[in-house]
């Protein structure tokens, strides 16, 4: 382990030093102060790696090349913890379980500008809008996210009232969407048969449904 005896309280700040520069000295004294106190392999050796930068600072007064520099705004910038990114979480989430056990029977379904789509041999669906992935149906329960949610040109609110809409009558929706739209939610199919397009869903898609 580096020898923390070894880092200096204070430094003499050389006179042809800027404040710039002398700001990266006092930067990578802290540095290699907190390398030295890390025991992962990333901080092996980076403490004595600083502590050279500044003493040739103190020596020369600024960086022998702007790649130097660089490096030692790395080493700066590897020193601080991580921030966490912020969480992309829903304005709020929703539970889902008719909706849910539906999906069990598709590998996706539509109705535009939202599509649901399965994981082949998972029971995650991803929801889509605007053909970006904005949220997810998982453990019964659907979550969108709201910054994903923006980016496709919506809310996540506007998505979570077409969910809500479904999970409410999964098969009543799925009619209504059907004869607003000429087309199958299950399937994606034209209706053509006078039976289907009167009930917004062919009688083979209506099974997917189950007891909903």
């Amino acid at each position: 382990m580096f020898d923390t005896s070894k880092l200096k309280e204070t430094r003499r700040v050389a006179c042809h030093m800027s404040a710039e520069t002398a700001q990266m000295v006092s930067a990578l004294d802290k540095a290699a102060a907190v390398y030295a106190l890390r025991g992962d392999s990333f901080a092996q050796g980076k403490a004595g790696i600083c502590l050279d930068l500044v003493a040739k600072l103190e020596k020369y007064g600024s960086f022998a090349s702007d790649k130097q520099r660089e490096f030692a705004q790395k080493l700066i910038t590897w020193s601080k913890p991580r921030e966490e990114k912020p969480a992309m979480v829903a304005d709020w989430g929703r539970p889902v379980p008719k909706l849910f056990k539906v999906m069990q029977r598709h590998a996706h379904f539509y109705a535009d500008p939202l599509k649901l789509s399965r994981r082949n041999q998972d029971s995650l669906c991803w929801i889509i809008w605007n053909d970006q992935v904005v949220g997810k149906i998982e453990a019964e329960r659907a979550t969108v996210w709201k910054r994903k949610a923006e980016a496709a040109g919506t809310t996540a609110l506007a998505v979570l009232a077409v969910i809500e809409e479904f999970e409410a009558d999964p098969l009543g929706t799925a009619q209504k969407y059907g004869r607003e739209s000429g087309r199958c939610c299950s399937c994606r199919r034209d209706l053509t048969d006078p039976d289907s397009i009167a009930a917004g869903i062919g009688p083979i898609c209506a099974t997917k449904f189950g007891g909903f």
